[in-house]
């Protein structure tokens, strides 16, 4: 909506220090509330690239969240990537 309709040429992905959602998909509830398990189920990918990496697995995870999200809206079809790929939308990321 914010490439299209208000024309945003910044798209940012923002991950933050000590993350529950992400501590959670590093190590998961059994009974997880609401909607809480499909945000897990979406982080988890990210969480399994850096079980191996040394220092703090959620950090990492954090990290590797972002860097997934970023790739994944820079090949999201059709506008942004065709906007991404044409340089009229930056799409990166950060963590804080």
């Amino acid at each position: 909506f914010a490439t299209t309709a208000l024309k945003s040429k910044l798209v940012v992905v923002l991950g933050h220090t000590d993350c529950g959602a992400v501590a959670a998909a590093v190590n998961p509830p059994k009974n997880a509330p609401g909607h809480i398990s499909t945000l897990i189920n979406e982080i988890r990918p990210a969480a399994e690239k850096c079980a191996d990496q040394p220092g703090d697995h959620v950090g990492n995870a954090v990290k590797q969240n972002v860097i997934d999200q970023v790739m994944k809206l820079r090949k999201l079809e059709p506008i942004m990537k065709d906007k991404y790929e044409s340089g009229e939308v930056l799409i990166v990321g950060g963590v804080y």
